[in-house]
C-alpha cells in the first residue's frame, strides 16, 4: 500500500518533468521566456497610437491642445484629479493612467523635452513591464504548485502568444490586469 501511495505522489513525473523541476533549468527556461518575450514586444513600443490609447493618454495621463479666450490653441496637461477621478466613460484604468503619467514625466526629465511632447514608448513601457512581470508571475505560481515544467510552459507559450504580445504594449491597464 505504501508503494502505491509513493506511485499517486509522483503521478505524471517523466524524465522531463524531473529535469524540469531542477532549479537551475528551471530559471533558465524562464530567463529565456523573458529574453524571447522582450524580443517579440519592444518593437512595438513606438508604433502610433491606437483610438482608444491616444484618448486615454489625452484624457487621463498626458494633455492636449485646446482652443484659448483669443483662439489660440496651447497645450493644456492633464490635471492629477483628471488622472486620478476622471472616467466619464470607463477609459480610465486608473493604475495604468498612474503610471504611464510617471513614466512620461520621467521621460521628459530625462530627455529634457517640452510637456506638450510625449513618447508613445515611455506611455507603453507601464504596459510592458507588467507583461514581462507576468510572464515571470506565471512561472512561479508553476512552481509553487508543485509543478515547474507547467509554470515554465505557461510563461512560453504567453511569451509566444499574439494577443498577450499585442495586449502586452498597449498602452491601456490590459497587461497591469493580467499581472494582478
Amino acid at each position: 500500500d505504501a508503494e502505491a501511495e509513493g506511485d499517486d505522489e509522483n503521478a505524471g513525473e517523466t524524465g522531463l518533468a524531473r529535469l524540469l523541476s531542477s532549479g537551475p533549468i528551471f530559471y533558465v527556461l524562464m530567463l529565456c521566456a523573458v529574453v524571447v518575450g522582450s524580443y517579440f514586444r519592444a518593437p512595438l513600443l513606438g508604433r502610433s497610437l491606437w483610438n482608444d490609447e491616444e484618448y486615454a493618454m489625452r484624457r487621463y495621463a498626458h494633455g492636449s491642445y485646446e482652443a484659448g479666450d483669443e483662439g489660440k490653441k496651447a497645450f493644456k496637461p492633464v490635471t492629477w484629479t483628471n488622472t486620478l477621478a476622471e472616467n466619464d466613460n470607463g477609459n480610465n484604468h486608473l493604475l495604468h493612467s498612474v503610471l504611464s503619467r510617471t513614466s512620461l514625466a520621467a521621460w521628459h526629465r530625462i530627455n529634457n523635452k517640452p510637456a506638450e511632447e510625449f513618447s508613445e514608448t515611455a506611455l507603453r513601457l507601464p504596459s510592458f513591464i507588467a507583461a514581462l512581470l507576468t510572464l515571470i508571475l506565471v512561472g512561479i505560481i508553476g512552481w509553487e504548485c508543485g509543478l515547474p515544467w507547467v509554470g515554465a510552459g505557461a510563461a512560453w507559450l504567453l511569451a509566444l502568444h499574439p494577443w498577450h504580445i499585442r495586449y502586452s504594449v498597449e498602452a491601456k491597464g490590459y497587461s497591469l490586469m493580467l499581472f494582478f
